[in-house]
Parts: structure tokens; C-alpha cells; sequence
């Protein structure tokens, strides 16, 4: 199996009130401190402000994602337009599945996701087709885990997410494409502060 994983570390400083997020990393190629990305995350109000009913959460992440797909082309279109190119962009046919199960996932990384929102979006997941979960997982450091996984109908590509038995809290998050493919991202520890950490990676 061909595997790629990223060669450097990464922090994420989210924060609660505004959503802002700063990214610091260290690795060959890479700037160690990215631009703030104001309001790039859900603030806890947010998140704490979602549905928790199965249904309405669902059509909540439904809805989600639909917009960020029609910003995202939006945007491509605008930039081909600028370099004057023809502005069609074509995307994969994503199902509904495909996109709630892409949503959920995302969010369940999200240290800010409270207790409640966490259960509900493990009920959304349940209650999507072709979502495959094993309780006796490891992550690639081999920590013991709880494994969610699913293949998307319009790409072929398997998301996994792995999941902490004990806490919920996101481990790991992989893709595998369909060569066999394997891009990984590892979640070391989440911890909370009362002022923005510096960056650990500055010398």
C-alpha cells in the first residue's frame, strides 16, 4: 500500500469566542506561522447552538455543507475568471450521505463541539449508510481507538476517523484513495488556555 503522510508539526490555536484560528508549524517548506483565519471556526456559542435531534441535525449539516461547495466553486470561478480562463468548474456528484458524513467527521474534530452536539453527531453517523465503526481500532501510533469509517459514493476515497473510546476526542483523521493512497493527520493533545500560546515553533 502507497502511504503518504505530511513530514512536519502543527498547531492550532482555536478561539472559543471568535472563531479565529492561528496556525504555527515546522517542517522543510512550510512558514511557521500562518495569517490568523478570522472567524474560520464555529464559535462555542455556535456549536452549543446546534440541533441535537437526529433529523434537524442532519438537515443542519446538510444545509452546511451545500454552501461551503457553492463558496468554494464560487471562488474557483473568480479566480479562473481572473486569469481568463473558462470559468466551468465541474466537482464530484457528492450524495447527501457523502456530505453528511464529510460534515460530521469535520466537526467532530472540533475541540469546541460540546458533550451533547458529540452524541448527536454519533447518531447522525449511525444513522448514514455505508458507515462502517470499529471499537477495537488502533491509530497509526497504535493507541486504542474507535474507528469510523466510510467510503464515499462519488470518489471512492475512505475517510476514517478515529476516535478516543474513553473521551470522544479525534486522534486521527485518514484518507485513502482508492491506489491505496494514505494521507494522515495525528492529534497529539488538546489542552485549554486563557490568552494565545505563542508559537512553539519559532526560533
Amino acid at each position: 500500500m502507497a502511504e503518504k503522510q505530511d513530514t512536519y508539526a502543527r498547531t492550532s490555536v482555536l478561539d472559543s469566542l471568535t472563531g479565529d484560528v492561528w496556525t504555527y508549524q515546522r517542517g522543510a517548506g512550510v512558514p511557521s506561522e500562518l495569517p490568523v483565519a478570522r472567524h474560520d471556526s464555529p464559535t462555542a456559542a455556535q456549536f452549543d447552538a446546534m440541533p441535537t435531534g437526529t433529523a434537524s441535525l442532519r438537515a443542519l449539516l446538510l444545509k452546511q455543507a451545500n454552501e461551503q461547495q457553492a463558496q468554494v466553486i464560487a471562488e474557483q470561478q473568480k479566480a479562473r475568471q481572473a486569469r481568463g480562463k473558462n470559468a466551468v468548474i465541474r466537482q464530484p456528484h457528492l450524495t447527501d450521505d457523502d456530505f453528511v458524513f464529510e460534515q460530521a467527521t469535520t466537526l467532530l474534530w472540533n475541540p469546541l463541539v460540546g458533550p451533547e452536539l458529540r452524541s448527536a453527531l454519533y447518531k447522525v453517523l449511525a444513522a448514514t449508510p455505508g458507515v462502517r465503526v470499529d471499537s477495537h481500532a488502533r491509530d497509526d501510533l497504535g493507541r486504542p481507538a474507535v474507528e469510523i469509517s466510510r467510503t464515499a459514493t462519488a470518489t471512492g476515497i475512505e475517510d476514517q476517523t478515529f476516535e478516543n473510546p474513553k473521551t470522544g476526542d479525534v486522534l486521527e483523521m485518514a484518507f485513502v484513495d482508492k491506489d491505496g493512497t494514505k494521507g494522515t493527520d495525528l492529534y497529539l493533545s488538546v489542552t485549554s488556555r486563557s490568552a494565545v500560546p505563542p508559537n512553539p515553533y519559532r526560533r
